[in-house]
């Protein structure tokens, strides 16, 4: 049986489908990729703990604190073993860290001088 002849903007064939597609397609995939970016372990890590922090301690973190861990933890700054060592702490946030613990934590960073400037920590 012949094939009814395709509308107005659609492709003839599949393999046109996905040719005229195509840049739709990887502008999608570039915004996703954007949006979800590719982190290591310990960047995913910065996250979860900036995450925990708001939901569970009414913490909250500046995202040039988020900027900071997530660059601190470039791939090429990660000493040996690391980043095994964050993703064993994927998802365990909430048993390795209680809400004194990390306003201790963050609190001791910025005194030490781990933080430029104004910390950006604050309790709701």
């Amino acid at each position: 049986l012949p094939r009814p002849a395709p509308g107005p903007g659609v492709p003839a064939s599949p393999e046109r489908a996905m040719t005229a597609s195509s840049p739709r397609w990887l502008v999608l995939l570039a915004i996703s990729a954007a949006m979800t970016s590719c982190r290591n372990p310990c960047q995913q890590l910065c996250v979860e703990i900036r995450d925990y922090a708001a939901s569970e301690c009414g913490l909250q973190f500046s995202d040039a604190e988020l900027d900071q861990c997530i660059a601190d933890h470039k791939g090429g700054a990660l000493e040996k073993g690391e980043r095994a060592t964050c993703r064993e702490g994927l998802g365990e946030v909430d048993r390795e860290w209680d809400c004194d613990e990390l306003e201790a934590y963050f609190s001791e960073l910025i005194q030490d001088g781990g933080a430029q400037g104004d910390s950006g920590v604050s309790a709701q």
